[in-house]
């Protein structure tokens, strides 16, 4: 699949390998997880795959929203802010759903898909220390078999 990315440099990487092994079993990305969307984005980020949850990436803290995907449903669409950090992440859906975590402060990103039959495979970024600081989507076609 096609790559989007806005990313950092600095801290550690995530989501790579996880997020390969699950596209090759066919589990697509089903929910997913935030905790601590304070201003900078001080927490993690956590994806579920099929049934089973993912690594957790960053830290634990704050409360945990949660977000679970329709049958079918997909992600279409991930855009925010940054400025060093993540301040917040907007995701939409193939249902026309959107969701909001964190606050609008810093410069605007966006990422979507080249083609309209791709959606959300996975994502890797970096974080460093609580804080996200660099984010990438891997987008998919689910008809496509690697």
């Amino acid at each position: 699949g096609s790559t989007s990315p806005w990313g950092g440099s600095q801290g550690a990487g995530f989501g790579g390998t996880e997020g390969h092994q699950s596209l090759r079993a066919g589990h697509w990305v089903q929910g997913l997880r935030v905790q601590g969307c304070t201003c900078p984005w001080r927490g993690s980020i956590q994806l579920q795959f099929g049934h089973r949850w993912g690594e957790l990436f960053g830290a634990k803290t704050g409360p945990a929203l949660e977000v679970t995907l329709l049958p079918r449903e997909r992600i279409t669409q991930i855009s925010g802010k940054h400025y060093t950090y993540i301040y917040q992440l907007i995701i939409s859906t193939n249902h026309g759903r959107t969701f909001f975590f964190g606050q609008p402060y810093g410069y605007s990103f966006n990422a979507v898909p080249l083609s309209r039959s791709e959606y959300l495979a996975f994502i890797t970024g970096h974080y460093s220390g609580s804080s996200l600081t660099g984010i990438a989507m891997h987008w998919a076609d689910p008809r496509v078999r690697e």
